[in-house]
């Protein structure tokens, strides 16, 4: 546990002015929950996955910036041409995809169309991917979304609903932090930016076997309605 706070605490030294969202997404990888962020451009969120991704060693990443046009095929893996000109079966390639991954960066999720999101449900929520005729199981640990916007008709309330921890980011206020931001951002460019401390995966899969023990007060499940 202290490995995992060490290596998530030390964002803090390359991200400035998002205290609250590391601690959602730390709190989002120890329940294997997913973190939505919004708010708009320039603010760091998809910073924010990226150098998260970096963090657990001997995970598997998955990054994707949607757009109106994204296709299945970039998300699950191209389809196996050879199995459905030869056996009639479609069969998506899911290596180094969605399907795989155990961290997932989820860029402008809500540009993608209505028909694609809903694709995505079960790999969020059960953690299996029908792959053709066959039903796959999905290591995704956490998959952090993030969106200048939200689409809430109809048709996308359940896949909303799948994003448990949700936050609003704004741009930083203050003259310092901005100030920090570009000192941090030129050291970088030089090489000699600060770079995350790593815990590695088989850590954090040792905190999910335990967290069935732990114990939840009414007080916090109270927090819930």
């Amino acid at each position: 546990v202290e490995e995992f706070a060490a290596a998530f605490d030390s964002l803090s030294s390359i991200l400035v002015g998002r205290s609250d969202e590391i601690e959602a997404l730390k709190l989002c990888l120890l329940t294997r929950q997913h973190l939505m962020i919004e708010g708009p451009p320039g603010t760091a969120k998809s910073l924010l996955a990226e150098v998260a991704s970096h963090c657990i060693e001997g995970a598997t990443f998955f990054s994707h910036q949607f757009m109106k046009g994204t296709v299945t095929d970039e998300i699950f893996g191209p389809m196996d041409s050879k199995a459905y000109r030869e056996d009639a079966r479609y069969h998506y390639n899911t290596e180094g995809m969605l399907p795989e991954c155990h961290f997932a960066d989820l860029d402008e999720i809500y540009r993608a169309s209505d028909m694609l999101l809903p694709a995505m449900f079960r790999i969020l929520n059960e953690r299996w991917f029908k792959n053709g005729t066959q039903r796959q199981k999905c290591p995704l640990i956490t998959a952090v979304g993030t969106t200048n916007f939200t689409t809430e008709n109809d048709e996308l309330l359940a896949f909303h609903d799948r994003w448990l921890c949700k936050s609003y980011v704004l741009p930083l206020a203050s003259a310092n932090d901005r100030i920090t931001v570009l000192e941090r951002f030129l050291q970088r460019e030089r090489g000699k930016g600060v770079k995350p401390t790593k815990v590695h995966l088989h850590r954090l899969e040792a905190i999910h076997a335990v967290l069935p023990e732990v114990k939840v007060g009414s007080e916090t499940l109270s927090l819930f309605e």
